[in-house]
């Protein structure tokens, strides 16, 4: 009887591995914390900085070690389990160097200003927003090092059977178990932690051609994970992941181009990888492409729009927030106030606070659709619910 119920588990594992949904489930992390302005590392990837506004964040369905840095308090790091389609909120309290939690951020300005797109103005046409902004690159080169992991929790003698389809899959030649199986080294999770074996299951999948692997093999060079940090390494690596079509390793890479870590600085070629992200599916990659030309002499608003507009097709929030921004204005192409005003209600929708207030201050203006408190209202109410907290006590008038 029991080697019949181990058959049938068997057969059922088999078919989830050999399904091609099974590699493409994805969740969802929604990031915020007190005070604001932390770094939110992924898996050693930096995903930016918290803002005012939660930051969504798409990663696959797994365990994923999240960690918070910022300049005058204690870091703090812990392990999250994100499941196929699931949403995790993740609201940190940071405590202060000194010991202490941080002080709360301080309340709103009983008359507070909106956010940079479309500014505070009655009527007329607001400014546009800065040019610049965060860009959220790998992890930094120098600085101290991130806190190591906790201890692996106690791994039982039978290894689960879980682990064992996986690790017999990828004997079989599969590169996505491969991977799944390193994830599983790299993160303890099944299996006592043991980071040279992640590192040889990477390569194996990464020579059987599965870019997500390569970039998962840079990472642990990018961050000295098992091996000594090394940014050419990481970045040979990205190469090759970019090269069998995996967005996030062309946007890395284009980092390590536009910073120069690598040993070498070019704009030019850094342009190139996150365009290449861009096509490749890749949303962030989509807007930092955007990004760079905007920040050119002359600023190509053609090229920026455009990139803007894949990003949000690609549920990217800040794409589509600045892709309201430039339809608004008119920059790249026509003044279209409906489209830009769908372009904030897409970027509030994935979780955007500053979408959603400029939706609110387009319906309050009666700008691409009839003026409306009642809609303008509900919007704040969402910028104030996803971390906008200047505008919570905004009434329309």
């Amino acid at each position: 009887m029991r080697r019949t119920i181990w058959c049938v588990l068997g057969i059922a594992l088999g078919f989830l591995l050999s399904s091609p949904v099974w590699a493409a489930q994805r969740g969802k992390l929604v990031i915020s914390s007190t005070p604001v302005g932390a770094t939110i590392y992924i898996d050693g990837v930096n995903e930016g900085e918290t803002g005012n506004k939660p930051l969504s964040i798409e990663v696959d369905a797994g365990v994923h070690t999240i960690e918070l840095r910022m300049k005058g308090y204690k870091s703090r790091s812990e392990k999250v389990r994100v499941r196929a389609n699931q949403t995790r909120n993740l609201r940190w309290q940071l405590e202060n160097s000194g010991g202490g939690a941080a002080p709360s951020n301080p309340p709103p300005p009983s008359n507070p200003p909106p956010s940079n797109e479309p500014p505070p103005a009655r009527g007329g046409e607001p400014p546009p927003p800065p040019a610049g902004g965060s860009e959220p690159p790998p992890p930094p080169a120098g600085g101290s090092e991130p806190p190591p992991p906790p201890s692996p929790r106690t791994v039982s003698t039978d290894v689960p059977a879980a682990v064992q389809g996986v690790s017999r899959a990828c004997k079989e030649g599969r590169a996505d178990a491969c991977q799944k199986l390193g994830d599983f080294y790299r993160d303890g999770d099944g299996v006592e932690r043991n980071l040279d074996r992640a590192k040889q299951l990477y390569e194996k999948s990464c020579g059987l051609r599965r870019g997500s692997a390569c970039s998962r093999l840079a990472e642990l060079y990018m961050r000295g994970l098992g091996v000594k940090k090394n940014f050419v390494q990481a970045k040979r690596y990205y190469e090759q992941a970019c090269s069998l079509r995996h967005g996030l390793g062309c946007s890395n890479l284009a980092w390590l181009y536009r910073t120069g870590r690598a040993g070498q600085r070019s704009l030019e070629k850094a342009l190139q990888h996150y365009t290449q992200a861009c096509e490749y599916g890749y949303g962030n990659g989509c807007h930092n492409q955007a990004k760079l030309h905007v920040k050119e002499n002359p600023a190509n608003y053609v090229q920026a729009r455009s990139a803007y507009q894949r990003g949000c097709s690609l549920k990217f929030a800040a794409s589509c927030n600045s892709l309201g921004g430039m339809m608004r204005r008119g920059q790249g192409g026509q003044r279209d106030h409906a489209g830009a005003l769908r372009a904030y209600e897409q970027s509030c929708q994935f979780g955007h606070g500053s979408g959603c207030n400029n939706a609110a201050l387009m319906y309050e203006q009666g700008m691409g659709a009839e003026k409306s408190c009642k809609q303008a209202q509900v919007f704040y109410k969402k910028a104030c619910d996803l971390g906008v907290r200047e505008v919570c006590s905004a009434r329309c008038r």
